[in-house]
């Protein structure tokens, strides 16, 4: 990672990786990543649990250490841990492996496990404005009819693929 984040906080990590979040050649190459069997990915639509799920699991995975700053330094977000300096092929400190994303079932690395979860779509609608206007400060406009097909593409993707529930 840049020396900015080295020193940064929590925070400030978190703006940094969000800024990373859309770079072509980081999306390509979590996108195109090749899990083990045993890895787990922790998949949600944004602002539905990613972070909760993804601390629960690191607890009971590394028998209670929090010793990060970011999640994101020992769960990476498979698309953007290359623009962040992570290797989705390393070794991990802990197994299994964990890795956080956000993508639909179409389009997540296939050959892992997969933890999925939904949170109240009200809930999460509210969440996801929050986030936007106060933590992300991405300066546009909140749509929500694009919230909703989104929502709605996600999660009817990770719903009707036979085997996934």
């Amino acid at each position: 990672m840049s020396s900015y984040v080295e020193g940064a906080t929590g925070i400030e990590k978190l703006r940094f990786r969000l800024s990373h979040i859309g770079t072509e050649e980081s999306s390509k190459i979590g996108l195109e990543f090749s899990p083990k069997p045993e890895d787990v990915f922790i998949t949600t639509f944004p602002k539905c649990g990613t972070t909760w799920v993804s601390l629960i699991l690191h607890s009971l995975r590394s028998r209670g250490n929090m010793d990060f700053c970011e999640i994101t330094e020992v769960v990476p977000w498979t698309i953007m841990a290359q623009s962040c300096n992570q290797n989705l092929n390393d070794p991990q400190m802990y197994c299994p492996r964990l890795f956080k994303s956000h993508e639909d079932y179409l389009s997540v690395p296939k050959g892992g496990k997969y933890v999925y979860v939904v949170r109240n779509p009200p809930e999460v609608i509210v969440s996801y404005y929050e986030f936007l206007q106060n933590v992300a400060k991405v300066g546009h406009r909140f749509r929500c009819w694009c919230w909703c097909w989104c929502w709605c593409w996600y999660s009817a993707a990770w719903h009707y693929v036979p085997g996934t529930l």
